[in-house]
This record gives C-alpha cells, structure tokens and sequence, in this order.
C-alpha cells in the first residue's frame, strides 16, 4: 500500500455532508441581492472579486454572505487567513452552518502535518509521481516571495535552471532510495559539486551528493532506471559543475534561503513529518473545511509561502479533479486580502473553475494592492476579468476610478440653451441644441459615498454589484446597487 493510500485511509476525510436532493445544480440561487435578483451557483463558479476600503464593510457583509452561502449547501472549502483573528471568523461561520464537524484547522503547531514532497510524488494518478510536475511546483513555492517582474530572457533561464535542480534532487531520491523531504535537499544542495576541479577532491567523494549518485547507480536495475539515472549523473557530474557561476549562485541562494526557513519548527513539522499528512485535498471533495491558518501577520514571510504552497496544491487538485455535471461537489477557496497570496497563475486558473465547481472569492481594499503584488496592469486586469462577479463597496482614489471606467460609459442625450441676448441692437432669440455624448454609469464620486456599515449607519453597508453580460432585473443593466444589513 502506498504512502498516499495508507495516509488517506487512516486519516479519511470527515463523513460527507447530506447533499441536497437536487444535488448541485448551476442556477441554484445563492446570494438574494434585491427583491428581483440573486446570484446563483453559476455566478460564482465564474469568479468573485470584492473591493473595499478598511472599514466598508465588505466583510461583515458580502464576505459572510459568501462564505455562508458555501457552508450552508454542503460545499467544500479551502479558506485561507492573512489576519490572526481570521481563524475566529471562519470557525464562527462554520458554528452557524452546523459545519464544525468538517473543519480541519491547519496551523504550524504540530497537529497538523503534510508531507508537500512525497503528497506529490506519492499521490495516484492522474499526475502523481511525476517529478518534472513535482519540482516545477515546488520550485515555484519556493521562490515564492521574490519580486514579481516582466518576464526576460535571463529571468527564464534562471526559472528553468531552478526546477531542473529541483527535479534532479527528486530523482536522485528516487533511485538512492532515499526519503524525499526539504532537509535532505538541502542537504544534497550544498553538497553538489560547484566546479569541475571539485569533483577529483577526495573530500567530495565522502559527500551526501557523491553517497547518494552511488547508491543511484548501484541500485538502478531496469533499463528505465538505468537511462534516468545516468540523466541524473550527467546532470550533477557535468551540467551543474560547468553552469555558469552566477545563475548557479542565484539558483542555489533562492532554493537555501527558502529551505533555511521551511527547515526550522514549527514548519518542519508541519511539512516534513514522517507522520505524513493529516489532511489532503482530496478531503474538499467528501465536504472538508480546509482552514489554512498560517497568517503572515503572525509567521512572517514563510506564513506567506506556506499558504501559497497549499493554495497552489489545492489548485491542482481542483484543476485534476473529475467533474460529474451536477453530482460533483463544489468546492470554494476563499482568500480575504487576497494579494497576500495572488499569484499570476489566478486568472488561468478561472478557466476551468465553472466545469470544475469550484468558485473563487477574493477580497481586497484596492486595485492598487494586487497590481503591486503582480507587477502590471496587464495581470491584474486579466485576473479582474477572469473574476467575472464584482462586488464594490466604499472605495476611493484609484480604484474608484478603475470601477467606474470598468462598468463603462453609456450615450446618453445633452440639450444646451445658448442666449445671445441682444446683437446690433435686435434682440436674438435662444437657441437649442442636442447632441449625444458619453457619461459614466457609476461615477466614482457616488464610490465614496457608499454607506460602510456600524451604529452611524444603522449597520447598513451600501455595495454595487457588477456582472457583463448579466442583466440585473431591478436596474435593467449589467450592474445593480443593492444594500445589505450587518449583523
């Protein structure tokens, strides 16, 4: 029995909600906006995106709505906290769902495990064991953090230099039979030969590097292993020693200093543990709470690559997942400020969310804050258009100007009356005219105004909800400005 089949046999995934006797179907309505309008299950299969400054309201209000809508339809959730208090929220919502019995709260306080590496290389298929797929993922985790910039020739040479390194570290465990985990790669990092002069040291030849190319040789019986470990000898025998010494020295810095972190407790625990994994995204699909409470508020950078990292493995799991029309159970991922863990990979994701059912909801006080994180208005527009269900509350400068372009201009007929009294004596008399012109539909004045909520307010939080392509019964157009009451 594999380590993937034991893991998930001990620690299955919580009995499965009841699921309604309609199954889930894609126009279920969700959301009551007005009178006349909800949102359905469709609408949020396609993406959400909700703006606000601090303080609007967005939280307490559609945020809530959100996630209780998930809870309360027997959803799957992966929910992903940047504030301490997060965690509180969340399990107070899944309290009023009846859902406590599927939450599984995931903190780096060793009670939670999950071992990323051999999850990756020991899953089933579709994908499982692959390295080349394992190792771009994990490179990818493990650069997470660096700054984000157009892409250059010299950036994507430094990025496949990197998951190479990677995915040989992983085949050389492999065939050493050796267990895979992010100490012993570091470990096999800094003991790779860094010249060709280094490999004729007898120094080297006691090495972790040397020990584990040997035991590689030695135990590769069949012709597949054969030819895969002398790709993997040619790789750490002659392409790493000769590779240009700085793209070395930044592909080796990035891994180390990310491993360096990953590598002290309490995440060593939580992603090396030879208990394996007490949770799996596989659990999201029998109705799981997944509660990644790594907040970097709290941990720091590595809070950060953390929940990135299982952000990412959900992801997949989700994108691989098999889709059975109305019988497969949705699956949520909620992630309030979401920029902390955005990635470029978001708007390609949406692609597959509405086949998938899986619906997306990210939170943010700004436009301004996800461009910084995705580098240009490029990303950040295409991820805002693949998040197709905008919901704005009271927002300001920038971004308020970004909305009201974005819901775009409408013709709209202007009459001028010009008096030019009196000319040579005669009095002249008004004229008129009418022309047509473009005019906001939502102005970004009326953005600013927005109730946020709170005694002042009668705890009435002001929002406008924006759909293309969807036309609002109560306004007759793409967008309709709704109220919702706090609790």
């Amino acid at each position: 029995m594999s380590f993937f089949h034991a893991i998930f046999k001990r620690r299955s995934a919580p009995k499965a909600p009841q699921a309604p006797s309609h199954a889930w179907a894609l126009d279920e309505p969700m959301i009551r906006l007005t009178a006349s309008d909800w949102l359905s299950a469709r609408d949020l299969f396609e993406g959400t995106l909700v703006i606000g400054n601090p303080g609007s309201g967005k939280t307490s209000t559609s945020g809530a709505m959100l996630a209780l809508a998930a809870l309360r339809a027997q959803w799957g959730v992966a929910a992903y906290t940047t504030k301490p208090d997060d965690a509180a929220w969340w399990i107070e919502l899944c309290r009023k769902a009846g859902r406590l019995a599927h939450l599984r709260l995931i903190r780096p306080d060793g009670q939670s495990h999950f071992n990323l590496i051999r999850y990756e290389l020991e899953r089933p298929s579709p994908g499982g064991g692959n390295t080349l797929k394992a190792g771009g993922l994990l490179f990818d985790v493990l650069q997470e953090g660096r700054p984000k910039s157009a892409p250059t020739d010299s950036g994507v040479y430094f990025e496949n230099a990197g998951r190479m390194l990677v995915c040989n570290c992983l085949d050389l465990f492999r065939l050493a039979h050796e267990p895979a985990s992010f100490r012993a790669m570091g470990a096999l990092i800094a003991s790779t030969p860094k010249s060709p002069e280094e490999l004729d040291e007898p120094r080297w030849r006691e090495s972790y590097c040397y020990q584990l190319l040997r035991r590689a040789y030695e135990s590769a019986t069949t012709e597949d292993q054969r030819e895969l470990e002398e790709v993997v000898s040619r790789y750490f025998l002659h392409g790493f020693p000769n590779m240009n010494e700085r793209t070395r020295g930044d592909v080796i810095s990035t891994v180390e200093a990310s491993l360096f972190q990953l590598n002290r407790q309490p995440f060593r625990t939580l992603l090396d543990s030879p208990r394996g994994c007490s949770f799996v995204p596989e659990m999201l699909d029998a109705g799981a709470v997944l509660l990644i409470d790594c907040p970097p508020g709290v941990h720091g950078p590595v809070g950060q690559m953390l929940t990135t990292a299982f952000k990412r493995v959900v992801k997949e799991h989700l994108r691989r997942r098999a889709a059975r029309g109305d019988l497969t159970r949705p699956v949520m991922q909620f992630a309030d400020e979401c920029q902390t863990f955005v990635t470029r990979d978001d708007a390609d994701f949406q692609q597959v969310c509405r086949s998938g059912r899986t619906a997306t909801v990210f939170m943010t006080q700004s436009f301004d804050n996800i461009e910084a994180v995705l580098g240009n208005d490029a990303h950040t527009n295409s991820l805002a258009g693949a998040l197709t269900t905008h919901i704005y509350h009271c927002t300001s400068g920038k971004t308020a100007l970004w909305i009201q372009e974005r819901i775009a201009q409408v013709w709209r007929e202007m009459e001028s009356v010009n008096y030019p009294g009196r000319s040579g004596g005669q009095y002249q008399p008004p004229s008129f005219n009418r022309s047509e012109a473009l005019h906001p539909q939502v102005l970004a004045s009326e953005l600013a105004r927005l109730r946020t909520g709170g005694p002042l307010n009668r705890r009435l939080v002001d929002a406008v909800v924006f759909k293309p392509g969807r036309l609002f019964r109560a306004s007759r157009a793409p967008f309709v400005r709704v109220q919702f009451q706090q609790e």
